[in-house]
């Protein structure tokens, strides 16, 4: 493989890793949004059960709530940072497997990720062409005076 190849297959590469995390990073925004939906109304009855209830401890139920909040988010992970055991890339690992093998067979996975490449292969020639040095506006610049 010259050096050419060596350098399409890891911009391949890095476009695919980069469609895999913002994939993920939805699913987890999704999966995030609707416990955070989920929530509003559970915290307001957690703090208003302590309220009438708690006694001493108003806050009680409240605290657990946030505790859950906490445990959640360090669950998943969204920015990639937690250093927790069990976390929700751990359950895309599986899929993350399946479609890796699917493209190494050279299924459906590889067709469509070198039909995408190619379009995007195209549009960065273009782009760099247009951006490479064309002392031409793309469009010829509005005279705000002109009528």
């Amino acid at each position: 493989m010259d050096e050419a190849d060596q350098h399409a297959t890891e911009r391949q590469r890095r476009r695919m890793e980069l469609v895999w995390e913002v994939a993920l990073m939805q699913l987890k925004l999704l999966v995030g949004g609707m416990r955070d939906f989920a929530l509003i109304p559970i915290s307001i009855g957690a703090a208003l059960l302590g309220l009438f209830t708690g006694g001493d401890e108003p806050e009680q139920h409240f605290r657990k709530v946030q505790a859950f909040w906490r445990r959640t988010e360090e669950w998943l992970n969204l920015l990639g940072e937690s250093d927790s055991h069990e976390k929700a890339d751990d359950l895309a690992q599986p899929l993350r497997r399946k479609i890796e093998v699917e493209y190494e067979r050279g299924g459906w996975v590889r067709r469509a990720a070198d039909q995408v490449n190619a379009v995007l292969d195209s549009a960065n020639s273009k782009s760099r062409r247009t951006t490479g040095g064309d002392p031409r506006p793309a469009s010829p610049p509005r005279d705000p005076e002109a009528k």
